[in-house]
């Protein structure tokens, strides 16, 4: 089998940040720093799982028997880490069972914790699909893919006014479920990763923004934005940061331009990035109450030690199952 390792690689990365999200690391030793990490360069994980998944659907999308077969795969991926990880929220909320009822509601729409990514997915490949259907033009589907990536951000940037609101609209400026969906994050990094596929009208933009500098300058921003927050508003990151649209597909250019096709045993490279994005919250909830006085960064390692090695395990698992990714 061919694989591109170098992408590989990368989802591994990625995944690692996405673990940092939900363990900071530095946290202990200095709080600027850690924010700086887990709230800055830890963000570019999600887009760039979405870019990466846009880079191969051109084949999906251009066959209605294939696009089928895509979604219904994502689907019953879906369901399976949902009933997994059902008892951590199904009337988790013990304030009152209309909250609870509603809690579970919004779960089940949105996704439990970090399976939001899977519900975006389809839902973003879903819209990609119908606007390919319409005959949307390239350069038609970029500008939808910007136009509803900044209401997003604008959407999600509404807390930075109002950071202390209090009741059921306190509660949705801060919560991720207005903003952070397929439509506003899904749908235009999965849309941006298809047109990168493509040749066409982006060839001159994947020429610019596949160079060093351009990274480097990307970086520099995505900083500044962290910075700015951190002294802003001081308590929590955000999934949104408007230089991502850019950043993350330059990232993924630069090193498409330096990767490697190679032939390979297996996917199992590819396939750890995902059970560790999967399977580390439940790992996370294990060692909650077993390891109380470790500190932030030694649980971090811990949680990627347990979350390789029971992933490692799910993936032979999957070889026969082929129902968790």
């Amino acid at each position: 089998m061919k694989r591109n390792i170098t992408l590989d690689y990368l989802k591994i990365i990625m995944s690692l940040l996405v673990v940092i999200i939900h363990s900071p690391i530095f946290w202990e030793s200095s709080r600027l720093f850690s924010h700086m990490i887990v709230n800055g360069i830890c963000r570019i994980a999600v887009p760039c799982f979405f870019v990466l998944n846009g880079l191969y659907l051109k084949k999906v999308l251009e066959n209605n028997i294939a696009f089928r077969k895509y979604i219904k795969r994502l689907f019953i991926f879906y369901i399976v880490w949902m009933l997994i990880y059902a008892p951590f929220y199904l009337f988790h909320f013990k304030d009152s069972m209309p909250v609870s009822i509603l809690m579970n509601i919004s779960s089940i729409l949105f996704g439990f914790w970090h399976l939001w990514y899977i519900i975006a997915l389809i839902g973003g490949v879903i819209l990609l699909y119908f606007l390919k259907q319409k005959n949307i033009s390239d350069k038609q589907l970029f500008k939808i893919a910007l136009f509803l990536f900044i209401i997003g951000w604008l959407v999600q940037k509404v807390e930075l006014f109002y950071p202390d609101e209090e009741g059921l609209i306190g509660g949705l400026i801060r919560s991720s479920f207005p903003s952070r969906n397929f439509l506003f994050m899904g749908f235009p990094f999965v849309a941006i990763g298809y047109l990168i596929s493509k040749k066409g009208f982006m060839e001159g933009l994947k020429k610019s923004f596949s160079k060093l500098y351009i990274l480097i300058l990307c970086f520099l921003f995505l900083f500044s934005e962290a910075l700015l927050h951190f002294y802003v508003i001081g308590r929590r990151g955000f999934d949104f940061y408007i230089i991502l649209i850019v950043l993350c597909p330059a990232l993924i250019l630069f090193l498409s331009n330096k990767s490697k096709i190679i032939e390979v045993e297996d996917d199992f490279i590819s396939k750890l990035s995902a059970a560790i994005y999967f399977i580390h919250p439940l790992v996370l909830y294990m060692m909650k109450d077993i390891f109380l006085k470790v500190q932030n960064t030694e649980r971090y390692i811990l949680i990627i030690f347990f979350s390789v090695v029971f992933g490692s395990a799910l993936i032979y698992a999957n070889k026969r199952l082929k129902i968790f990714f």
